[in-house]
Order: structure tokens, then sequence, then C-alpha cells
């Protein structure tokens, strides 16, 4: 099951690693590797088998979802690939209508360095990054291409404004939900926002915010404690600077605030 492998984005190696229980010591070896044909190969690639610098995996329903960042587009697999099949070719695209384009775009069946994504098997929500944006699809995609449901940071599809406001995002990066709520972190603007339910609507306003004064939607200075709009000398434990992370887990929000060196924990 999910939860008994572990799947790492090797960015860098233009590649997904997969261990198919959870390593048991140091230094525990891959069973398989997904965008190349071999652990020892990295190079990039636009085809249904490479990826070109993905910065996310995941495991939902038995399915594989790879942000391939670069390629701006999301890759699935219908299965997880066995062990010892290196370089499994993917069932599905999302963000191009075919395997070998790479594009971008800011319509509903279109991304742009996509950065990072959650799903339970059936909805699926993925960090448009370069679009401003978060895309959220209702029901598990079965086409190539398939054109998102709703988009979150946009007032609606063929829109990409950085903004900051509670409906506004600039570069988010992350994004996780527990099945109700959803996060996302709001790299650009130095917070991560909390949604309420998943969305029914375009351009839905986040309830609360980390990082910046709950009542502050406007606020985005890093490490801005006070809220002058100056950042401090050094962070606190309500300060952001570039969070780039976000999982939620057992009631538990763990944030990557990746430009203060730290992983924050809260108990929203």
């Amino acid at each position: 099951s999910a939860d008994q492998q572990l799947v790492v984005a090797d960015s860098q190696n233009n590649r997904v690693l997969i261990w198919k229980t959870l390593p048991t010591h140091s230094g525990q070896a891959a069973d398989v590797v997904v965008g190349q044909n071999s652990f020892t190969s990295k190079l990039s690639a636009t085809t249904q088998t490479g990826l070109s610098y993905p910065t996310a995996a995941i495991i939902a329903g038995n399915q594989l979802m790879v942000a391939d960042r670069n390629n701006n587009r999301v890759m699935i697999w219908s299965n997880v690939p066995a062990a010892g099949n290196h370089g499994a070719a993917a069932d599905l695209v999302l963000g191009q209508t075919d395997f070998v384009s790479n594009g971008h775009d800011d319509e509903a069946y279109a991304l742009y360095n996509p950065s990072s994504l959650w799903s339970d098997g059936y909805q699926l929500l993925v960090a448009d990054t370069g679009n401003n944006r978060v895309l959220y699809w209702s029901n598990a995609p079965q086409d190539i291409g398939a054109a998102a449901t709703y988009v979150v940071g946009q007032t609606d599809f063929s829109r990409s404004t950085a903004g900051t406001a509670a409906s506004t995002l600039r570069s988010p990066f992350g994004v996780s939900s527990d099945g109700s709520s959803f996060y996302v972190a709001d790299q650009g603007n130095n917070r991560v926002l909390k949604f309420d339910s998943l969305p029914i609507s375009n351009g839905m306003n986040a309830s609360y915010v980390y990082g910046q004064d709950n009542d502050n939607f406007t606020a985005a200075t890093a490490n801005d404690e006070d809220q002058d709009g100056t950042k401090d000398d050094t962070p606190s434990a309500k300060t952001l600077n570039g969070p780039s992370g976000v999982f939620i887990a057992a009631g538990l929000l763990y944030i990557t605030d990746r430009n203060n060196h730290r992983v924050l924990l809260f108990a929203p």
C-alpha cells in the first residue's frame, strides 16, 4: 500500500525513485526508477518515459503522480511500477495534449512549472507555480490533457496574475489536503494559506494565513513578526521565508520554511 512505500522526486537527476517497502537501513537502494531506464542515467527528456526536473511525486490509490516541472506537465501511472521495471511509460499526462510537448499556457488544460500535487486517488490539486494558481480536478482525470474543474488564485482560467490577497497567490509551490480543507505554500508571499473546503467555484478566498498576521491577507514580507513591512533580523515561531512545502497529516500541519532552513509544525 502507499503508506508502506517511499517515493522521492530526485529533481536534478530527472527521475523518481521508489522503495517498495520503507527503508530499514541507511543507504538502502531503491527498487525502481521512473524517468530513466537505469539507476546510472540522468538525462532529461520529454517523452512518455522521461522527466525533466520533477519536483514532487506521490502515490494515491496505487497511482503514481509526478509534477514534471520543466516539462510543464503532470505524469500519471495507473499502477506504481513494479520493482525492477525501470523507465515504465506513463499512462496519462496533464498540462499537454501528448507526451512529447512541453509548452506552457494558462488555460484550464495547461500548466506552467507545476511544483507540487495532492490526491486521494479521486480528487487532484496541483500547485501551478508559474501561473500563480492552484488547479483542482474534482474527479480523477481519465483523459490526456483533461481540463481542471476549478482554479484557485485567479478569478477564472486564462489568467496568471500574481497577487497578495485572500484570493490570490504568488508562485505557490506546495499544496496538501486532509480531504476537506486544503493548504497552499504561497512561496512568493512568504505565507501558507488555509482554505476551509475543496473548491466548488473559481477564485475562492482563504480562511486563514500562517506566516503573516491572520487578519492581514495583504502582508507578504518575509520574517516580519511586527508586520511593519520590513524583514526582521531573525525568524520567529510565527514567520516564514519562502515556504516551499506543506503537509497535513493526523491533524498536524508541517511547513517547509525553505529560506529559514527549518520545518515548522502547527496544530491547526
